[in-house]
């Protein structure tokens, strides 16, 4: 008969060493810092993208004008016209070109149409008409980030647009 061999525990024989966690742990959290930036990064430009296209292909009407000093004044100063239910119309299409109507009268004699930019950053309009001439207008936005109104200046008056609803 064949005798087995016990192995006897020696305190002091080294235990075998147990792998290490922390470089997977480390990849781990690195994986998922990457994937969270470019989730971020997605959504960021998904959420711009679109803030581009809020006045886009609508009708902005204008309801309001306000003086240097900003005191409220009746629409039909800023135009010059006897009746104040006249509005202005502008037109952003998606193009980048513009048409822009501020006179009396038809439609055709006072249009002006040309190119914008938007500024995401100061919340700007960039226009330039088909003349050279150049405005700059002020995008104001609720606290759930849609479009109140649009500024535009006018031979002195800010004026008001806000999307035709009728």
């Amino acid at each position: 008969m064949s005798r087995k061999k016990t192995k006897k525990h020696n305190l002091h024989t080294k235990k075998p060493k147990k792998k290490s966690m922390k470089p997977l742990i480390a990849a781990i959290c690195a994986a998922v810092v990457v994937i969270g930036g470019i989730v971020a990064a997605y959504l960021i430009w998904q959420n711009t993208s679109l803030e581009a296209t809020d006045f886009v292909g609508k009708e902005w009407v204008s309801v309001e004008a306000r003086d240097a000093s900003n005191d409220e004044v009746d629409i039909f100063e800023v135009y010059n016209v006897k009746y104040n239910n006249y509005n202005g119309r502008l037109g952003l299409n998606g193009d980048g070109s513009f048409n822009f109507w501020m006179s009396p009268g038809d439609e055709s004699d006072g249009t002006h149409t040309g190119k914008y930019s938007y500024d995401r950053e100061k919340q700007r309009l960039n226009m330039e008409f088909d003349s050279g001439d150049k405005m700059t207008c002020k995008i104001k936005r609720k606290a759930d980030n849609t479009i109140e109104r649009i500024e535009v200046p006018y031979n002195g008056y800010t004026v008001y647009f806000i999307i035709n609803k009728y």
